[in-house]
């Protein structure tokens, strides 16, 4: 009698696994990605992946640049839609008096290096030698273009720009030296970005009652022992 209840067991187990295995077998469906505010890491390069290009010589305004040294190796995180503005250099001239050839503009480059994610941004811009009023007020001025954009595809895309900045102003002459320069700030700012997917492979129910009918049928063996 113990052995035919048991073998009716066993049947119905079989019977009920074979039902759910018709309907989808084992399948798994996909958790879907975390579709949450997505925050990215974000790190300034050394010494060697920020360097600035500028008029270092006559003709046209001359001008010296110093990158400061809290850039190297800074480190940040931004969500959608957030910026991050810190000073990036501080930039002068020691001319005293901007001369007819000072007011022909020159370039000036500014390629910054990240170290995360591992990408460059070149940015260009100009730099002259002003005076209005007749001469009365004088000072160099740098003017950047548009902002660079940055794309990674699958991971995430932000903008790099920098300010423009009046230096060394004075009255009938420049106020030559670094005191009377200008800082310029780099401002990052994420516009979009796509989430690390989480989870896996998650079992339907028509898999887990496989499992349980399996796991009822080893416990109904054990006891018949």
């Amino acid at each position: 009698m113990r052995i035919a209840s048991s073998r009716y067991l066993a049947a119905l187990v079989g019977v009920a696994a074979l039902a759910a295995a018709s309907q989808t077998s084992f399948a798994t469906v996909t958790a879907p990605p975390d579709c949450g505010d997505c925050v990215k890491d974000y790190k300034i390069g050394d010494y060697c992946d920020v360097t600035i290009t500028s008029n270092s010589a006559d003709p046209g305004l001359v001008v010296h640049t110093d990158i400061f040294n809290s850039v190297y190796g800074k480190e940040f995180s931004l969500s959608d839609g957030e910026c991050k503005t810190f000073k990036l250099f501080s930039i002068w001239t020691d001319e005293t008096y901007v001369n007819g050839d000072d007011t022909a503009p020159k370039n000036i480059t500014v390629n910054l290096g990240f170290a995360n994610p591992l990408v460059n941004a070149e940015l260009d811009g100009e730099t002259v030698g002003v005076k209005t009023f007749l001469g009365i007020l004088q000072y160099g001025q740098v003017t950047w273009g548009a902002p660079v954009v940055i794309d990674l595809p699958g991971d995430r895309n932000f903008t790099v720009s920098l300010s423009d900045a009046p230096f060394n102003k004075g009255l009938f002459g420049l106020n030559e030296g670094e005191c009377f320069g200008a800082d310029i700030c780099v401002t990052i700012c994420q516009n979009s970005s796509v989430c690390d997917e989480g989870g896996g492979d998650v079992p339907e129910p028509a898999s887990l009652s496989v499992l349980g009918l399996g796991a009822a049928a080893l416990l109904a063996r054990r006891r018949r022992r």
